[in-house]
């Protein structure tokens, strides 16, 4: 059974040469194949790497911009539902920034319970991808969206307890003492600051 359907008598080719060329010329053609073939996949690899360093440097580029606009108008967001508030420095979570409220009586305003904390404070999760301004507090559960449009201070302010409960902070109420300088004689005076 011949597997190529070719007829031939495999006894009839004599001359060895020939067959030798055929063969080098066959190995010849399929490694040049082979070598462009790898060549062709090598050029498209390299424009596909290329095309995606250069999607990645776009992207991280305007996202950057993006990202302190974004902040820039959080804040804003922030400022315009809690006017007066007291904001720590952000810190960055994942794709979250979060933006702590310094526990002043406006940032002990909770809009979660309605009251206002002792001692606890809230804090702003600003999530960039979704462009959302979110605020939560750090015992109560539950979160707020805020927008522009909304005055989220003024729209409780009606509402809201204030919390009875003395602060766990102790003040320093110690006055110190100067000793008597009644008796003593002072020949030059020299100011003199003291860092504490």
């Amino acid at each position: 059974m011949d597997l190529f359907n070719f007829k031939y008598d495999i006894y009839e080719i004599d001359n060895t040469k020939t067959i030798i060329k055929i063969q080098s010329f066959w190995r010849m053609y399929c490694s040049k194949r082979l070598y462009l073939e790898t060549l062709k996949i090598i050029k498209s690899e390299r424009k596909r790497v290329f095309s995606e360093i250069e999607e990645t440097s776009k992207f991280v580029n305007s996202n950057r911009l993006n990202r302190f606009d974004f902040l820039q108008k959080s804040k804003k967001i922030i400022y315009l539902n809690f006017p007066g508030i007291s904001l720590e420095p952000e810190r960055h979570y994942g794709n979250n920034l979060t933006i702590k409220a310094k526990a002043d009586t406006i940032g002990r305003c909770c809009p979660i319970s309605k009251r206002q904390h002792s001692s606890n404070s809230i804090y702003f999760v600003l999530n960039h991808h979704n462009d959302s301004v979110i605020v939560k507090c750090f015992k109560c559960t539950g979160y707020e969206y805020i927008s522009e449009s909304d005055n989220l201070l003024d729209s409780f302010r009606s509402q809201m307890i204030i919390s009875d409960k003395v602060t766990k902070k102790k003040k320093n109420s110690k006055s110190i003492n100067l000793t008597n300088l009644i008796n003593f004689l002072i020949l030059k005076l020299k100011v003199i600051f003291f860092l504490v």
